[in-house]
């Protein structure tokens, strides 16, 4: 598989997010903005680059491309084929998240990203991942989760019609910001198979970790609206939900760390307490792509 992906996320098209007073496909700036959207925020309904199409060859190459650990397709996350992934020099004081070796914190990451067609011949993709992350995190409360769904594969969108409409900023606000979202899920033929965290993810990086649009706030904890932030992000641009149990570690910006590279000779902390990433987050999480072999892919 190559190193140099041209597809960074696998898009669940389970909300429109972002549409406001716009038509689907259309380039016009909304006359709207939620007060939590990512900077770099796109919907589940932005579907795939225009280069593939709906069909079962197009799908196995978009899933080609996430770092999978699996062969071939598994009923259950837990009984997926996993990789090791190594986190060296684990510091003393934090509980390792998976299992200690020497002052090494090792742990068990799983990613399978299958496609097949369905009774009537539509094409579906199915994801499923225990939602580690290949690179260390900012802490020790993430926890391995149970996420599998299957949805249509690049489903058509429609120009010119009209996805929703709002017309006060508290609207759209209450549409795209809360973490717990109604949605219909009929027409994407979307099935979960996964835990209720799943349903609460936007989408999904290549190496099987998940996006959240806001945190359980309703704020983007990238440039939140309060000026403390409680759950403030790693320098990966991730964090776990501390006030849960569940453990589920989830970014809310494009990650840097997707570069296996970009830790390299860099201080895993938060990046409220790093002047770089503190400062201009979008060049920080640019900055992971600016070299070769990614050159911005």
């Amino acid at each position: 598989m190559s190193s140099t992906p041209t597809v960074l996320f696998f898009f669940m098209a389970k909300l429109a997010m972002a549409t406001v007073k716009n038509h689907a496909g259309s380039t016009e700036e909304p006359s709207l903005k939620a007060n939590c959207l990512l900077q770099w925020g796109t919907s589940r309904k932005s579907g795939l680059i225009q280069k593939y199409d709906q069909s079962l060859e197009a799908c196995q190459e978009v899933a080609a491309q996430f770092r999978n650990t699996c062969d071939q397709f598994t009923e259950h996350v837990d009984d997926m084929t996993s990789q090791e992934v190594t986190c060296a020099d684990w510091p003393a004081m934090k509980p390792c998240i998976g299992r200690s070796e020497g002052s090494n914190c090792v742990w068990d990451r799983k990613l399978c990203v299958t496609c097949f067609s369905d009774a009537d011949g539509i094409t579906k993709i199915r994801l499923q991942t225990n939602n580690m992350p290949d690179h260390c995190p900012g802490n020790s409360l993430v926890k391995p989760q149970n996420f599998d769904y299957e949805v249509i594969f690049n489903a058509k969108q429609n120009s010119g019609t009209l996805v929703n409409e709002f017309t006060t900023q508290n609207d759209l606000d209450n549409e795209v910001c809360p973490i717990h979202h109604d949605f219909t899920t009929n027409s994407l033929r979307m099935i979960e198979h996964g835990t209720i965290e799943s349903t609460r993810s936007l989408a999904f990086a290549i190496n099987g970790v998940a996006f959240q649009s806001a945190n359980q706030r309703s704020q983007d904890p990238v440039k939140p609206m309060d000026e403390t932030n409680e759950q403030p992000l790693d320098i990966c641009l991730g964090h776990n939900q501390r006030n849960s149990d569940s453990g589920m570690y989830h970014y809310h910006d494009f990650s840097p760390c997707l570069n296996e590279n970009f830790l390299a000779g860099k201080k895993m902390e938060e990046c409220i307490n790093n002047a770089e990433c503190e400062k201009d987050t979008v060049a920080w999480a640019l900055s992971g792509y600016d070299k070769a072999p990614w050159n911005r892919k």
